[in-house]
């Protein structure tokens, strides 16, 4: 369901063009001779798709005349008026492709084209600049493209296909991205994510035809919704997009896909994919229409537990990048609550659309700078990584709702957009609101602790500096030195810092980290000037969700209480470890230093990977068993096998596996009549 979001008038004939332009730098990558160009190019890819999302925000902030000015007349074109919220936006119609594709922007839809196009772009020079020499940057390159063009295309889409078509491919396509280095951990990560994405499919597959039937447009928002099917496709369609936003249970593939990722890759993972997710329930749950109060109070409490549980189980990591995720995971549980109030509220959705908007987009960026900032802070050293390390609190800082910070304004809108929800779940959030406050607090000065001190954690030096960005040949550098070491061995499920075969210095990833930074910054200066009163008129959405503070001095204070406390039990953690605050064993400790136990990334996935395996292992057995009746039988004791294995070999042959599909097609059609 479209949000009330209304913000923008755009260049239609543009919107098609920018997931194009990706799908064209694929082909040029596959050709010989235009590959270098297409390398060259690919960082780029999401420029165009940044200038339009400015040049939106900029038309509804400043007026069509001063915005063209400010851009050019680059984007020139005819201009549709997206300001009523109720109805749909206006479109650029392919009726000719698949059963019809529209392409339009809404104010949703320049928010996340805003945050995609921002945060690829960044990452992708951060992505040339670590992968130059890389042997493989072709093929990252191949399925970064992919996958940013089906980012785009789920953001510009206003039907269902489209939208379900960019989501796919943006889906399959980071597959390559986490299996880059080839690595045992790599592709462990790889066979979790993809059977989490199939899951994600066809759930999501599932619940979308259910929606749709008896439909007869797919145009965006859509119609109805599924009839006596409603509950089912529901939370089908919650539970599909659940799989890509991290919903606790279905997060399993974020803390094993991260650390084995390119830097630059799990920038883009964590900032900008695991929120069409949340873009997908803002399109296609209805949000505003009717209440559903299980599946809202459901999405509550997933949303709470995950916020909770997830920094729990992400202070016991020693991988910088393994607790980025479990914070991703608690973050997304957040915003898993305005899901779920809506849901439970619809009337509460006008104020829940714009600040899970700010939310997504400060998010976003802040992620995007600690990830970037893991490998620029582990390649600094001396008073350069003192500096580098000051710079990456300021992103921390603001994730944990720091006063005035983007964070601050983000959390804040949200808890008050949630203060309208029945009883007693108002009572509820102003305690557990404050406690994930806390967590993110310990989380990130965790984080900062363990790039600051990774000798003081068991195998976190190798951790550190496990960065498959680059190829097994061609690794990060060693913390105490500019130039790539080699580590001798490196502990179980790590990944070593083997010197680069090339003998390449290790390159910098300071200039486009600080860019992010820089913006990440920047997202907190709109909520400052509506704080000061001194906001330009018009401000856009989500820009302009920032609160008027009743009690500002109260406000702060209030906000300022989970750091003040979360510093104080993070030093009292230190003590109790016997370190320092300089990493340093404390003189006057005499017992042995102790760290708390890890639990393995993936947790749940400890206690099911056993047992599916060896499902799965007894699965080809039985295969293997089977393929031994393939002569006449024998004996009576021998047909049922024979006849098994005969269904088997019929099976395999793919006009009856289409049969098959097509059977299945069939039934769902007539069960949605």
């Amino acid at each position: 369901m479209n949000s009330t979001l209304a913000l923008a008038a755009v260049p239609l004939p543009w919107l098609p063009l920018l997931p194009l332009f990706p799908l064209l730098l694929i082909l040029l990558l596959l050709w010989r001779r235009s590959r270098a160009l297409a390398t060259a190019l690919a960082p780029w890819a999401a420029v165009p798709a940044l200038l339009l999302a400015l040049y939106a925000a900029l038309y509804a902030a400043l007026g069509p005349a001063l915005s063209a000015t400010v851009l050019g007349a680059a984007l020139t074109g005819p201009t549709v008026s997206l300001a009523a919220p109720a109805a749909p936006p206006m479109a650029l119609e392919w009726p000719q492709l698949l059963l019809g594709l529209r392409f339009g922007l809404d104010g949703l839809g320049t928010v996340f084209l805003l945050l995609a196009g921002l945060l690829w772009s960044l990452a992708g020079w951060a992505a040339q600049i670590y992968h130059r020499h890389d042997e493989r940057r072709h093929a990252l390159w191949g399925f970064w493209l992919a996958a940013l063009s089906g980012n785009l295309w789920l953001i510009v889409a206003q039907d269902a296909i489209g939208f379900y078509a960019g989501f796919a491919l943006m889906s399959f396509a980071a597959y390559g991205l986490v299996v880059h280095a080839r690595s045992a951990d790599a592709w462990r990560a790889g066979r979790v994510y993809l059977i989490m994405a199939v899951l994600g499919e066809a759930l999501l597959l599932s619940g979308l035809l259910l929606r749709v039937a008896g439909s007869e447009s797919l145009a965006l928002p859509l119609e109805g919704n599924g009839g006596q099917h409603a509950s089912l496709a529901t939370a089908l369609i919650f539970l599909g997009f659940g799989v890509k936003a991290g919903v606790l249970g279905l997060h399993l593939w974020l803390p094993l896909a991260h650390p084995v990722a390119p830097t630059p890759a799990s920038a883009v993972l964590s900032g900008v994919m695991i929120k069409a997710g949340l873009l997908g329930w803002m399109r296609f749950l209805p949000l505003s229409t009717e209440p559903w109060p299980l599946l809202g109070a459901a999405a509550l409490l997933l949303g709470l537990l995950a916020a909770l549980i997830a920094v729990l189980i992400g202070l016991t990591q020693r991988q910088p990048k393994v607790l980025l995720a479990y914070s991703s995971i608690s973050q997304m549980g957040f915003m898993t609550l305005g899901i779920g109030a809506a849901l439970l509220h619809p009337g509460g959705w006008p104020a829940l659309a714009p600040a899970l908007a700010l939310y997504a987009l400060h998010h976003g960026l802040a992620k995007g700078a600690l990830f970037l900032g893991v490998a620029a802070v582990a390649q600094a050293t001396g008073a350069a990584r003192r500096w580098a390390l000051a710079m990456q609190a300021l992103p921390a800082l603001a994730l944990a709702g720091l006063p005035l910070s983007s964070g601050f304004w983000a959390k804040d809108g949200l808890k008050q957009a949630l203060s309208s929800l029945p009883a007693p779940w108002p009572e509820a959030l102003t305690w557990l609101l404050p406690i994930g406050a806390l967590g993110t607090t310990l989380l990130m000065l965790r984080l900062l602790w363990l790039q600051a001190h990774p000798q003081a954690e068991p195998h976190a030096q190798a951790h550190a500096h496990a960065d498959s960005a680059i190829t097994a040949n061609t690794v990060a550098t060693a913390i105490t030195g500019g130039t790539a070491t080699t580590a001798a061995t490196s502990a179980p499920g790590t990944t070593s810092t083997a010197a680069p075969a090339s003998g390449h210095a290790t390159p910098t990833l300071r200039a486009p980290w600080l860019a992010l930074l820089l913006a990440s910054l920047a997202l907190g200066v709109p909520g400052l000037l509506v704080f000061l009163g001194i906001a330009p008129p018009g401000l856009p959405p989500p820009f302009a969700a920032a609160p008027a503070l009743a009690f500002p001095a109260l406000s702060f204070a209030l906000a300022m209480l989970p750091l003040l406390l979360g510093a104080a039990l993070a030093g009292a953690a230190l003590h109790w470890s016997g370190y320092t605050l300089t990493g340093r064993p404390h003189s006057s400790h005499s017992q042995p230093l102790r760290t708390p136990p890890q639990i393995t990334p993936g947790d749940l996935l400890g206690l099911i990977e056993a047992p599916l395996q060896r499902f799965w292992l007894a699965m080809l057995a039985l295969s293997a068993q089977l393929d031994r009746y393939r002569g006449p039988s024998p004996t009576p004791a021998h047909r049922w096998p024979r006849t098994l294995w005969l269904e088997e070999r019929q099976l395999r042959r793919l006009p009856v596996a289409g049969a098959a599909l097509l059977a299945l097609l069939l039934l769902m059609a007539l069960l949605m009549r």
